[in-house]
């Protein structure tokens, strides 16, 4: 999601000066979102079938939140990240969850934007969802 001027450029390309703006203008756009109260509620409702359906037929849920560069965090509201977590503490059921949102070893060159992995940064969350899968006894192996 390119959101600086040259997109002819890629992210390990543009300046410092043009990963903050477009860290900014891509949390902004994002952050937006949470005005939106009814579609809050309905996903809210909807996750809670989606758990109810997952224990019915014995399925772990494993919910990962993928993580952000430095750049978008910066900007992005917490108030949005909080809501994800009262929604997810409202559902009746079990919800692994793997939060690399802020996770530091994530670097620059992990992303190709200010909130997508390049193939490094897959490799990278690739890795950390097998660890944690691994460490959890919850899932078959």
């Amino acid at each position: 999601m390119k959101t600086w001027k040259e997109v002819g450029k890629g992210w390990d390309q543009i300046s410092e000066a043009e990963r903050e703006k477009a860290g900014r203008d891509r949390a902004f756009s994002h952050n937006r979102l949470r005005k939106y109260k009814l579609t809050y509620s309905e996903s809210t409702c909807m996750l809670q079938q989606l758990v109810s359906f997952c224990e019915k037929n014995s399925i772990q849920l494993l919910f990962v939140v993928t993580p952000g560069s430095k750049y978008y965090r910066s900007y992005f509201d917490p108030m949005f990240k909080n809501g994800f977590y009262a929604a997810l503490d409202r559902v009746k059921g079990t919800v692994h969850l793997l939060d690399l949102f802020d996770e530091a070893s994530f670097t620059d060159r992990d992303f190709n934007d200010t909130d997508h992995l390049s193939d490094s940064g897959a490799e990278k969350m690739t890795e950390c969802i097998l660890r944690f899968v691994q460490s959890s006894g919850s899932f078959p192996t």
